[in-house]
């Protein structure tokens, strides 16, 4: 799958799986209202996860990580 076809199934999608009360997978310029920033933002300290992690098994992206997939939702998620 390239690059543009994971863009495109995701951005502005409704997830199979609704999680954390979302129903978005991204939503460009809104990254607290994307699934998949619940995904992959680092667990805090004592945190519950809403969701399953991203990667599978982890608590996360790390910070430098995550914030890279924020800014790119808040920008607006282009190609």
């Amino acid at each position: 799958m390239d690059v543009d076809t994971v863009h495109d199934n995701m951005v502005n999608k409704v997830a199979t799986t609704p999680a954390c009360g979302l129903t978005m997978l991204v939503v460009p310029g809104k990254p607290e209202e994307s699934i998949l920033w619940h995904r992959v933002k680092p667990l805090e300290d004592g945190e519950t996860p809403c969701a399953p992690k991203m990667p599978a098994g982890s608590d996360g992206l790390s910070a430098e990580q995550a914030q890279l997939v924020y800014d790119w939702i808040l920008s607006g998620a282009p190609k």
